[in-house]
């Protein structure tokens, strides 16, 4: 007898701050069907979030049968087609003109090969965290590379904040069930449109960075926070600093230098970064060493000196800059 196993579509969806959204704009990213993965940019996610939306809308109907002693009743509950509405309204709202990176998952589990048996008309299963963490855990590194990679694909791109996410699971005599999940958040900063040409070089760059393979959620994180920093060049710089020391120190070979070698005269973190420059073939490498030099020292002078920096004098740009090219060409 042939082991019975449950098949899962996951997704899950962040709103692009940065981007401005022409209407009926949708971009494939990066579609591997053979690999159950798929990545899109959209205007217009209502189709991609079907069963996340009701996952929201039965939480609702869920939460409000809650009820505490001593209490007024809660209102009559709006028939489920009016709260779908209703959450699909409030998304269009919330995105004002945004662009939504969803990410799409198809696979195969046995973590569940068997579904309670529910009440008539109910397709719905309510799993514990960890539960559902075995199910899509091994989907959780490939959604950090779509973001990591957004990032490198557009400088325009800032935050990419969680909007909704869905998990339905299929058995294998055909029942569906849609599991609760839903995180929303809102956000706003200023946004440029992306017309044909930029279209293709965003696919072009996502897809590059997306096959390396490489670790950057960290990374990405802290380059995100240096970008939103604006009023705060402090946090500004020290965020894209230490997001490019990270970066550094992680992916450069630390060989072993000889004891004559004029370059144990160098810090060692200089050394690391010259070894990786050269390795990632970047641009104008002794330009760039200057400009890491050049951001160091003033690292230096905040962190181990203690003086205080004018806004003026802090590298933010040259920092965000340097990362980015760094970023760009992990293969």
């Amino acid at each position: 007898m042939a082991e019975q196993t449950t098949r899962y579509c996951f997704v899950r969806a962040f709103i692009v701050e940065g981007l401005f959204a022409r209407e009926a704009q949708e971009i494939l990213l990066l579609d591997e069907p053979g690999e159950g993965r798929r990545f899109v940019l959209t205007s217009a996610p209502d189709s991609f979030l079907a069963d996340a939306d009701i996952s929201a809308a039965r939480g609702a109907i869920l939460g409000s049968r809650i009820t505490v002693a001593g209490a007024p009743p809660p209102p009559p509950l709006a028939p489920m087609e009016v709260i779908l509405e209703r959450i699909r309204s409030e998304r269009k709202t919330r995105l004002d003109g945004r662009l939504v990176l969803v990410c799409q998952f198809e696979g195969t589990t046995d973590a569940i090969t068997s579904f309670p048996q529910g009440a008539e008309g109910q397709d719905s299963l309510i799993l514990s965290q960890a539960a559902i963490d075995n199910i899509t855990g091994k989907d959780e590194k490939d959604i950090d590379r779509a973001v990591a990679s957004l990032f490198v694909a557009e400088a325009s791109v800032v935050r990419c904040e969680p909007l909704a996410e869905g998990l339905t699971l299929i058995s294998a005599d055909g029942s569906k069930r849609v599991v609760q999940l839903f995180d929303m958040s809102l956000s706003m900063v200023t946004r440029r449109g992306i017309g044909a040409a930029k279209e293709t070089e965003i696919k072009n760059r996502f897809t590059r960075c997306f096959n390396s393979n490489w670790e950057l959620k960290t990374v990405t994180r802290l380059l995100s926070d240096s970008l939103l920093a604006k009023s705060n060049k402090l946090r500004g710089f020290l965020s894209a600093w230490t997001a490019l020391e990270i970066f550094v120190k992680k992916f450069a070979k630390k060989e072993d230098i000889p004891l004559n070698d004029e370059r144990r005269n160098v810090p060692a973190l200089i050394n690391w970064f010259n070894s990786l420059s050269n390795e990632l073939a970047l641009e104008n490498p002794t330009a760039k060493a200057a400009d890491f030099k050049k951001i160091k020292d003033v690292r230096e002078e905040v962190f181990h000196q203690g003086k205080d920096i004018d806004d003026s004098a802090f590298p933010i740009t040259e920092t965000q800059n340097l990362l980015r090219a760094l970023i760009e060409k992990v293969e």
